[in-house]
């Protein structure tokens, strides 16, 4: 886990120090939806890239592709609702209150 940002640097030195390796990179950090993506790398070559856009440059199903995918990358076992994420995967407090309740009333 890293903050903020990939750290891309990183992972092309250690692909440069491992030529004829291909590593495949998955990544998603705190902030579901962006800063995500998968590429791979050989020899300190990035390909196969695909990569999130600013949140903000996203289209509605690119943000829905992207909260899904980093979100079933950081929390694989969790349910999406327990974050606030209803089944469009856009955060909303109904959703959370929703999942609260629902807790609330199995728990009794």
């Amino acid at each position: 886990e890293t903050a903020w940002a990939h750290p891309n640097d990183m992972m092309i030195a250690l692909s440069e120090r491992l030529p004829g390796v291909t590593i495949n990179v998955r990544y998603a950090d705190e902030d579901i939806g962006s800063n995500c993506g998968t590429y791979r790398l050989k020899s300190g070559v990035r390909f196969d890239e695909d990569i999130a856009d600013r949140h903000g440059d996203q289209s509605p199903d690119e943000r829905k592709k992207w909260a899904e995918f980093a979100f079933r990358l950081c929390h694989p076992d969790t349910d999406p609702a327990s974050y606030g994420y209803g089944p469009d995967w856009e955060y909303s407090e109904d959703a959370s209150e929703a999942y609260e309740q629902r807790q609330a009333n199995a728990a009794h």
